[in-house]
């Protein structure tokens, strides 16, 4: 499964007054990021993050900055581009087996990853009948065989 590291391996910005993590998630608690940060979201945290204007745009994936201003904002990754409301296609959403789909996102309706050839099932997670061999995708296998 794919690993998601508060901000990327970047240090979350501090709060101030306190030396905590800025939280940017629910509740009462919440702090509002500042201008050249973004909120890194996902179900075990929620922190602000520096904006890295460094990061190419490839594929699906774009500048924290660049993704902020598209019609579905950015996935809780803070780089990908969300697909739909409430983070459809999103990574963190789609959970697309690493070994078995091409990518990380998914299609913003039916949640279906882009399966690699004869991989099949929603998140690409086991050989299609009549195939076999996942986990040797990892040593170079195009799909199951």
């Amino acid at each position: 499964d794919y690993e998601l590291i508060p901000c990327n391996g970047a240090s979350p910005l501090p709060n101030p007054a306190t030396g905590r993590d800025l939280y940017c998630g629910e509740g009462p608690d919440k702090d509002e990021c500042p201008d050249s940060s973004y909120c890194h979201w996902s179900l075990s945290f929620a922190k602000c993050c520096p904006l890295d204007e460094s990061n190419i745009t490839e594929n699906n994936t774009v500048t924290e900055s660049s993704c902020h201003h598209t019609q579905y904002k950015c996935c809780p990754d803070g780089r990908t581009v969300a697909s739909g409301s409430n983070f459809a296609g999103c990574p963190s959403i789609c959970q697309c087996h690493k070994l078995g789909a091409h990518e990380s996102t998914c299609d913003a309706v039916t949640n279906q990853c882009r399966c690699k050839p004869g991989v099949g099932g929603t998140k690409c997670d086991r050989c299609e009948p009549g195939f076999w061999g996942l986990p040797l995708i990892q040593y170079g296998n195009n799909g199951c065989v």
